[in-house]
């Protein structure tokens, strides 16, 4: 047994490693500047807040356009993004996150302060990971999103269960400019004032993206695999992504059919299986999607319910990977206008009492 584990283990590198050498053929964007825009967002409380909240107010959570997004949301506060490295650092989410950055989202709300890169290693403690979130929420009052791949979404999942209190009684704040862990265990509430503990926070929108518990077997993460496709209530929103016959993120050895997510509560969580042809390594190769008019014009316009509409006419190879570009960007759209209007909401009513 142990021999075939050890055959597995090395088929699975080589297939990173192969795949890995190929993602360069992915060139990064033209439109550097959006990478390195330092424009301040604007606050919520400016001279014109009134107007920008009843814009924002206005908008449909399930209908962003991408004027909503250019002339509302780019302009307004955005949720911190958490992008999570999957096991070998061989194809980062890096691309991922330009694809973000060039459709509209904050490059500073993606960025990592600690090593100034655009993922996070998912080899960090869940802990710490937690720690990072809650800074990031006491800061902007906003929840953080959490997106990672392969063991990276298993990161995600198990930041979900740090935060209901699977692992720790008690969780510290750890400063994400440092790493460093700060001596308290609780946060203070960014509208309200109130002290609140770190353990039960939770983040805005999860998603892990082809995980399977064969490599949490695989690699001793034993305290995961009966967690993995369980979501507690310390997500708003969470997606799974999965590959069809994808070896690396199934869930049995006999690579049988993928057990589904689904909540321990009342959290929101949808299953959405990928075209098999998509590949576990190269699926978050995707920051060349928003260069190519036609395909961002097809992901700006994208709703869940209109999946099967026709593709661009356009070379197959240019759209690669669009229908997981398109979801996510649904989704995060989707995650990032809601909270604005809960935050706004949240802070009318405490202008009211007081």
């Amino acid at each position: 047994m142990t021999k075939i584990l050890l055959i597995l283990l090395s088929l699975v590198s080589l297939l990173l490693f192969m795949s890995g050498c190929s993602s360069s053929n992915h060139p990064s964007p033209g439109n550097m500047a959006a990478l390195s825009a330092n424009e301040k967002t604007e606050e919520i409380d400016s001279p014109v807040d009134l107007l920008r909240e009843e814009k924002i107010l206005s908008l449909d959570p399930e209908n962003i356009s991408a004027r909503d997004v250019m002339e509302i949301l780019s302009r307004s506060p955005a949720p911190q993004i958490i992008n999570l490295n999957g096991s070998l650092p061989v194809v980062k989410m890096d691309s991922f996150s330009r694809f973000l950055i060039l459709m509209g989202y904050p490059d500073k709300k993606i960025l990592n302060p600690e090593d100034k890169s655009y993922s996070y290693s998912s080899h960090v403690s869940s802990e710490k990971l937690a720690g990072i979130i809650a800074w990031y929420y006491e800061r902007d009052g906003l929840k953080p999103m959490l997106i990672g791949h392969s063991q990276g979404g298993m990161m995600v999942v198990k930041i979900l269960h740090e935060f209901d209190g699977a692992f720790h009684d008690t969780l510290h704040v750890y400063n994400p400019f440092t790493g460093l862990k700060e001596e308290r265990n609780t946060i203070t509430a960014p509208l309200s004032g109130r002290v609140q503990p770190v353990s039960g926070l939770t983040v805005g929108f999860a998603s892990a993206i082809g995980t399977g518990t064969f490599m949490r077997l695989l690699l001793g993460q034993w305290n995961m695999i009966s967690r993995l496709r369980k979501i507690p209530d310390t997500a708003d929103e969470f997606t799974g992504y999965h590959i069809p016959y994808d070896i690396i993120g199934s869930d049995l050895p006999s690579f049988g059919p993928r057990k589904q997510y689904e909540p321990t509560g009342s959290v929101p969580v949808r299953n959405v299986t990928l075209p098999s042809s998509y590949s576990h390594i190269s699926v978050i190769l995707t920051d060349h999607l928003a260069e190519n008019l036609p395909a961002r014009q097809w992901i700006e316009n994208y709703l869940p319910e209109s999946r099967n509409s026709a593709l661009p006419a356009v070379p197959e190879e240019e759209l690669k990977n669009i229908y997981f570009a398109a979801d996510i960007w649904y989704q995060i759209k989707k995650n990032w206008s809601v909270q604005l209007q809960q935050m706004i909401l949240e802070k009318r009513e405490q202008k009211a009492i007081y």
